[in-house]
């Protein structure tokens, strides 16, 4: 039996945040930071560092793409390896 994981979702939220951004879909930048308040919550609730660093990061990229802010927004997007550290614990 396959199971996401943590990582696999956060790779795709990337994805996903990259693509409504080149699209200029602010509908979907916003359902986004809605995902990603939520995933914070969750981490902060069960105290995961990892986690609420790369989501703060994640939320502070889309609420700068979501004010048209890219220089601020894209740098802080983390990189797939960065996301995939979440894995060496």
């Amino acid at each position: 039996m396959n199971r996401m994981t943590v990582v696999e979702i956060l790779l795709s939220l990337r994805q996903q945040l990259l693509k409504a951004h080149a699209e200029n879909d602010e509908d979907e930048l916003i359902k986004l930071q809605t995902v990603l308040d939520r995933l914070q919550i969750i981490a902060e609730q069960i105290d995961d560092p990892k986690a609420i660093g790369l989501l703060d990061d994640m939320l502070y990229a889309v609420n700068h793409l979501i004010m048209q802010v890219d220089f601020k927004g894209l740098p802080a997007i983390p990189t797939p390896e960065a996301i995939r550290q979440l894995e060496d614990r």
